[in-house]
């Protein structure tokens, strides 16, 4: 499918990040050690604490709680903060990656991203490195210490380099995953036609050397090519439904999951609700009938 460089280099890979940092739990057995299912005391090196995404720590709380600092970021915060050797960093919609003292909030270095921001990913530390996704698409390795930049990764072919960079023994446990309001606003036409959105996928497959590990599934509020990674129901944004139907029914969306991330109808709700949205009663469904054209 024909597209311009400054497109293909604009994949929203924020899943290759995790692979990145060893960190994303993979779809296939492995006969590395298991990972840890609880983050240590005093770490937090990624998304959810663990590759496990367990969101679990060893850490205990005290009885009474307070605020030790707070730090003024300029604009908003979209994802959870990493911590790493009393040091904490996190990603700003301001366009930058921050490091922190665990102890005091003070600045230790500062990392410009981009202008449009880190919107929801969250670093992951791993090997002396942060990785980062931004929403211009690019993911950026930054030393830990120093905060330079190691290296910055764009296209379907980087995020191959990516993964065959991880350690062997873990390799096993790492993949990707795309995400269809990604692909949309980052210039992958998706919805022009089964043909078109097939080749999308054969070109990472193709690219990469294995299919996709998982798919997140969002329309978009955002045009083609926006580069603004804006999620609504599906079928209400410039996706539409009909190639959600073409993911359902393709061989590379059977044994992996599938994870819906878009609106809720309900945000403030009881500890002991344990009842389903009705949003997302309605895409399940929705994409249950796509599955079964």
């Amino acid at each position: 499918m024909p597209r311009s460089p400054e497109t293909r280099r604009r994949f929203l890979g924020r899943a290759a990040l995790a692979a990145a940092g060893a960190t994303l739990a993979a779809r296939r057995a492995s006969p590395a050690p298991a990972a840890p299912a609880i983050a240590g005391a005093d770490a937090w090196p990624q998304f959810r604490g663990t590759p496990t995404l367990s969101g679990l720590s060893a850490a205990t709380l005290p009885a009474q709680l307070s605020v030790a600092w707070q730090w003024e970021a300029g604009d908003a915060i979209e994802s959870s903060a990493a911590i790493v050797a009393g040091t904490v960093y996190v990603g700003t919609r301001a366009g930058e990656l921050v490091a922190l003292e665990l102890a005091s909030g003070k600045p230790v270095w500062r990392y410009k991203v981009t202008g449009d921001g880190v919107g929801e990913s969250s670093p992951c530390v791993a090997g002396g490195a942060v990785f980062v996704g931004d929403l211009a698409g690019q993911i950026h390795a930054v030393d830990a210490q120093s905060g330079k930049a190691l290296w910055t990764h764009k296209t379907a072919q980087e995020v191959k380099e990516i993964l065959d960079a991880v350690p062997s023994a873990l390799r096993s446990r790492t993949g990707y995953g795309l995400d269809t309001c990604h692909l949309f606003c980052s210039g992958y036409d998706i919805k022009k036609s089964k043909q078109s959105f097939t080749a999308v996928l054969d070109e990472f497959e193709e690219v990469v050397g294995e299919p996709p590990s998982f798919f997140h599934l969002n329309d978009s509020a955002t045009e083609l090519g926006s580069n603004r990674d804006r999620h609504v129901l599906i079928g209400e944004g410039f996706i539409g439904k009909e190639p959600f139907g073409w993911l359902m029914q393709d061989r590379r969306s059977a044994g992996v999951p599938l994870i819906l991330e878009t609106p809720q109808q309900n945000y403030e709700i009881a500890d002991d609700d344990d009842s389903p949205d009705p949003y997302d009663v309605k895409m399940m469904k929705l994409l249950e009938d796509l599955a079964d054209k």
